[in-house]
C-alpha cells in the first residue's frame, strides 16, 4: 500500500497558510545554526577569497579556447599545491589568515553543538500536523529550552553517529550510503515525539518504518528538485516558501509511514516504550494476586565493621531457637551436701539363756 504522495503534498500546503513566515524564521535559524556553520567552516578551509582574487586577476589575458584550457590548467594546480608548474613564476600556495582559521574552527564547534536543535524543529512540525502549533516566541523557547535539556547527550549521539554511519556507509560506494541515509530517515521525527527514547532505539524504529518503502521517500525528495531549481533562480528568496513546505511534507509522511507501519504489524505500541514503561504497562495491565507484589527489594544488610563479630545481617533468617525438652532435667546442686553426724557407738547385748546353756 503506497501513501498518495500529491494528496500529502496538497494536505501540507494547506497546512502552511498563514503561517509561513513564522515557520520559515524558525527553521532557518535553526538550519543556520545546526548546518550553516558547517558550509563556513569548510569554504573558509578550502577557498581563499583573497589568493583567488589575485589569481583571477590574469584571466583577463584570456584570449581564446587554448589560453582558457591552459588557464584553467593552471589554476586547478594552484588548488592542488599551489604551483602551476613553471619554475620562473611560481603560485603562492593558498594560506588562511589567523583570524579565518579561528573562525573556521569556531563555525565547525558551534556547528556540531547545534545539531540537536534540528530534532526539535522536526517536533515544532510535528506539532502543525496536529493542529497545537505554537506561535513565534513559543517556538523558538521550545526549540532551545527542549534541546538544552537533561536528554541534551542523547540527542546530540543521534545526530553525532547519524552523520558517522551515513559517512562509512558511503564509502562502500554511494548507493549504500543513500540506501543507509533512507533506512535512519525518521530518526528525528521519532526522538522529538518520544524523547525517552536512547538514540538507538529511533534509529531501529526508523528502519523498521521505512523497510520496503524506501523507494517513495526516494521519489518525494527527487520531486522536490523544481522547487530547489526555482530558490536557485530567485537566489534563495523562494526559500521563504519551500522550506516549510518541505518540513511540512516531510512530518506528513512520517506521520502516515508511522501509522501504516502500526497497522500492518510491523512495530506495535511498546515499541515506542522504554523499559520501565513496558514494566509498568505490564504491572497495570497484569495485576499482582492479593498480598504479593512482582516486585519485592531486597533487605540491604548493615555494613561490617571488623571491630566486633559480624551479626547477622538478616534478621527476619534468624536461626529458630532450639525447642525444650518435654522431660524434666535433674537437678544440679551448686553446692556439697553436709557432712552427716558421726555414728554413735552400740552397747553388746546381753547373753540369753540359751547362750548360757551352750557354754
Amino acid at each position: 500500500m503506497k501513501l498518495d504522495r500529491a494528496l500529502i503534498k496538497s494536505q501540507a500546503r494547506q497546512l502552511i497558510k498563514g503561517r509561513v513566515f513564522i515557520l520559515f524564521l524558525i527553521t532557518f535559524v535553526v538550519t543556520l545554526l545546526a548546518n550553516g556553520a558547517t558550509f563556513t567552516y569548510n569554504f573558509n578551509n578550502n577557498v581563499d577569497l583573497d589568493a583567488l582574487k589575485n589569481f583571477s586577476s590574469d584571466s583577463k589575458n584570456i584570449g581564446g579556447i587554448n589560453d582558457l584550457e591552459d588557464y584553467l590548467n593552471d589554476f586547478d594546480d594552484y588548488l592542488d599545491n599551489g604551483n602551476d608548474g613553471s619554475e620562473e613564476a611560481p603560485v603562492p600556495k593558498l594560506k588562511k589568515s589567523g583570524f579565518k582559521r579561528y573562525f573556521a574552527r569556531l563555525g565547525g564547534i558551534v556547528s556540531l553543538a547545534c545539531a540537536p536543535l534540528m530534532i526539535l524543529l522536526c517536533g515544532v512540525y510535528l506539532m502543525l500536523i496536529r493542529g497545537n502549533a505554537p506561535e513565534l516566541y513559543d517556538e523558538f523557547s521550545y526549540v532551545f529550552r527542549n534541546t538544552f535539556d537533561k536528554n541534551y547527550f542523547n540527542k546530540f549521539l543521534l545526530m553525532l553517529l547519524k552523520g558517522i554511519f551515513t559517512f562509512l556507509w558511503s564509502l562502500l560506494l554511494i548507493v549504500p550510503g543513500i540506501v543507509y541515509a533512507y533506512k535512519i530517515y525518521f530518526a528525528e521525527f521519532i526522538q522529538a515525539e518520544y524523547p525517552e527514547l536512547t538514540w538507538k532505539d529511533s534509529l531501529e524504529l526508523s528502519k523498521k518504518i521505512t523497510r520496503d518503502h524506501k523507494g517513495e521517500l526516494f521519489v518525494f525528495d527527487l520531486s522536490f528538485i523544481p522547487w530547489y531549481l526555482l530558490m536557485i533562480i530567485t537566489l534563495g528568496f523562494a526559500g521563504i516558501y519551500i522550506m516549510p513546505y518541505y518540513f511540512t511534507a516531510k512530518a506528513l509522511f512520517y506521520e502516515n509511514f508511522k501509522l501504516r507501519a502500526l497497522q500492518t504489524g510491523v512495530i506495535n505500541e511498546t515499541d515506542f516504550m522504554t523499559e520501565a514503561q513496558k514494566y509498568a504497562k505490564f504491572v497495570s495491565e497484569n495485576p499482582a494476586p492479593a498480598g504479593q507484589s512482582y516486585y519485592q527489594p531486597l533487605p540491604k544488610a548493615p555494613q561490617n565493621n571488623y571491630s566486633q563479630p559480624q551479626q547477622n545481617a538478616y534478621p527476619q533468617y534468624a536461626p529458630v531457637p532450639p525447642q525444650q525438652p518435654t522431660y524434666a532435667p535433674a537437678p544440679v546442686y551448686s553446692q556439697p551436701a553436709p557432712p552427716q553426724a558421726p555414728a554413735v557407738p552400740q552397747e553388746a547385748p546381753a547373753p540369753t539363756e540359751k547362750d548360757n546353756e551352750t557354754l
